[in-house]
């Protein structure tokens, strides 16, 4: 139930920053005008894209076998390839 838990908070997290960037940062940014936004996109980029992909990757990898183990066996091939279909 541990690798459960990891996965829902890297769900989460992702989640959350990205919510976080579409309805704040980026809104915040262009009211700067475009030269500060142009300025400030590139290393906040960089960072950002790190944090998240290691988030989704590490999400998938525990959430899919989770997935595949914690559904009843009968629903268990469908559910996989839905999930691994998802996830592309």
């Amino acid at each position: 139930m541990l690798l459960l838990a990891v996965a829902t908070a890297c769900a989460g997290t992702f989640f959350g920053a990205a919510v976080y960037i579409n309805f704040v940062e980026h809104p915040a940014r262009m009211a700067c005008g475009q030269e500060l936004a142009l300025r400030e996109f590139g290393p906040s980029y960089a960072r950002a894209s790190v944090m998240q992909g290691a988030l989704a990757v590490l999400g998938s990898l525990i959430g899919l076998p989770l997935g595949c183990y914690v559904i009843p066996r009968w629903q268990s091939p469908r559910f996989c390839l839905v999930s691994l279909c998802h996830s592309l």
